[in-house]
């Protein structure tokens, strides 16, 4: 795990330049490496590689830790073991804010198949869209050696800021991730880019089942 982390942070480093501070982030998951920082015309200009052990996941997150919180609270779903949301949001006052997300979910041992999806569906219906954004058609890709989807839904206002959120997931027969990038005008394609690419399963979930595709609702 420890090299995981190391390599991810190399990748951070060369991608996003080095230095800068962080902000200090909440949760019982550990946090173990050195600041990244992003250059001057970029935001995300500190940040850190998080790992998760409750949930199976290493990422970077821009701005530092990220805050850990609860969802799907009083869903009684059969397939449902536990779930959490990790996010990390850009501090500009009372402006809308860009943030970055990934929603966690564990699934009951021997759940079914169905049983999985209802829970997966019940998480898409938990990612926020503004109704004033157009969504696209989601997309085939490959997100941590996982076959996933992706689809984005933005809107360009009349000071001619575009406003584009980015969500990505997989699901395997154990968990299921959700990435979700807000960008609120601020964000660079590659800055949305290193987050999504920096998130690496720990090897003890890399040897749980092909991820798959879900379904689109």
């Amino acid at each position: 795990m420890r090299s995981l982390t190391l390599v991810i942070g190399v990748l951070m480093a060369a991608s996003l330049g080095c230095g800068g501070g962080n902000n200090p982030g909440s949760g019982p998951d550990s946090n173990k490496s050195e600041p990244n920082s992003a250059p001057a015309r970029a935001i995300t200009s500190g940040g850190k590689v998080f790992t998760s052990t409750s949930y199976g996941f290493t990422a970077f997150f821009p701005w530092g830790a990220p805050s850990e919180a609860p969802f799907l609270i009083g869903n009684i779903l059969p397939g449902l073991d536990d779930s959490a949301y990790f996010s990390t949001r850009l501090r500009e006052g009372d402006k809308q804010s860009s943030r970055f997300g990934i929603f966690a979910i564990r699934y009951k041992p021997r759940s079914s198949a169905q049983e999985r999806e209802e829970v997966f569906q019940a998480a898409m219906l938990e990612v926020y869209i503004p109704k004033e954004m157009k969504k696209s058609e989601p997309q085939d890709v490959i997100w941590s050696k996982q076959k996933a989807k992706e689809f984005s839904a933005e809107v360009s206002e009349s000071s001619g800021v575009t406003k584009r959120v980015t969500v990505r997931s997989f699901t395997t027969e154990s968990t299921a991730y959700i990435g979700v990038a807000y960008d609120m005008g601020q964000l660079t394609p590659k800055e949305i880019s290193v987050f999504f690419d920096s998130f690496q399963l720990q090897p003890s979930q890399a040897k749980s089942p092909t991820g798959s595709s879900p379904k689109s609702r």
